[in-house]
């Protein structure tokens, strides 16, 4: 509980969904805009596709060094979005021994992107360290546009070098399909399908790895890490 996306077959009424009636929403977007594109030409789902991985991890070590961790455990979702509010907004609750989270992730009606307020709190009696979160999704950036569950990912800025920290996965290009562009590039003056995972918190730390199964263990597709 508390990671993005479904793969049930009907939604709400007014979501655009996903093109050709594919199950599910994770995270749609559509650079034409959803009502100016009613045929979902450019409509790409980032997160469902693959159906592996996207989700939260929470963890830390308590005061004998143990390691104590789970993945997508919250215990409650909670709408929070005001009425006749432009901004959707939702908060999900975790408890994990002495570690409380909260998640709190928001949208406005124009925004391109969505926004992730963390808080973790030792609600416990004793003392905890080397407290983690971490977000991580397998981007599957234009597979819905009969595109590749594979993309090129990279490290686009760290806190020491940029004051931020970001990875970015962006779908493959005109030579990984030995010369034949691919079909969202070629709808899209030649641009890929890009999904960045950005973060000003000073702690912050961006990265990719091959981790793709309900494990996390290698094997296959790259996947974007913030942690």
């Amino acid at each position: 509980l508390g990671k993005m996306g479904t793969v049930e077959t009907s939604l709400p009424s007014g979501f655009s969904g996903r093109v050709d009636g594919k199950p599910g929403i994770g995270y749609v977007g559509n650079i034409l805009g959803f009502s100016k594109d009613p045929d979902k030409t450019m409509s790409v789902d980032y997160f469902n596709p693959g159906v592996k991985i996207e989700g939260f991890h929470i963890g830390f070590k308590d005061g004998t060094g143990q390691v104590v961790q789970c993945k997508n455990c919250a215990s409650e979702v909670i709408d929070t979005t005001s009425h006749d509010d432009t901004t959707a907004s939702v908060r999900s609750k975790s408890t994990l021994g002495g570690l409380y989270v909260t998640q709190d992730v928001s949208v406005g009606y124009y925004d391109k992107y969505f926004t992730t307020r963390v808080m973790l709190k030792n609600i416990g009696t004793t003392s905890i360290e080397n407290v983690r979160y971490v977000r991580a999704v397998d981007a599957d950036t234009d597979k819905d546009q009969d595109g590749s569950y594979w993309a090129w990912c990279t490290v686009v800025g760290t806190i020491e070098v940029n004051g931020w920290a970001g990875v970015g996965c962006e779908s493959l290009k005109t030579g990984d399909y030995g010369g034949i562009e691919p079909p969202f590039r070629a709808k899209n003056g030649g641009v890929g399908a890009i999904l960045l995972y950005f973060s000003d918190d000073p702690r912050a730390k961006a990265s990719f790895d091959v981790v793709e199964d309900e494990e996390w263990e290698y094997v296959g597709p790259p996947i974007g890490w913030i942690a």
